[in-house]
């Protein structure tokens, strides 16, 4: 079993799995709100707004603390571009969080509708933004 495999067992009836074309409307999302690095990373020197995090679990305290609310569903992902992202729940995430990030060498928790993304790192950095 692949770790995607894992992590979809691990997310269960809380994955949707998103294939192009709608992956690549979703990516381009990301990255016009979140402009990267040549090296693949948020360019958190163009983010005002961003937050260190210390685990998954602060990211509700930290939507709440700013007046977000709790996501209905959020994107999941992942660093190799061959992969799918993933539709899912906060909730899902983490519970799951070990499975979510072992995909692959960096994850991203993408809610488009309210403007946010949660970058996990490979290094161990997690920073919320908002656009």
């Amino acid at each position: 079993m692949s770790l995607l495999e894992e992590c979809l067992a691990a997310l269960g009836s809380h994955a949707e799995i998103i294939k192009n074309p709608e992956k690549n409307t979703i990516v381009k999302k990301l990255t016009t709100n979140f402009p990267p690095t040549k090296y693949g990373r948020i360019d958190w020197n163009t983010i005002e707004k961003k937050r260190s995090l210390q685990s998954v679990d602060d990211i509700l305290p930290t939507l709440t603390t700013l007046g977000k609310k709790s996501p209905e569903s959020l994107y999941v992902i992942w660093y190799d571009s061959s992969l799918p992202a993933v539709k899912t729940t906060l909730e899902a995430v983490a519970q799951n969080i070990d499975d979510v990030t072992a995909v692959s060498f960096d994850t991203w928790l993408y809610c488009p509708a309210d403007g946010w993304v949660v970058e996990f790192y490979h290094d161990g950095e997690i920073i919320i933004g908002f656009a």
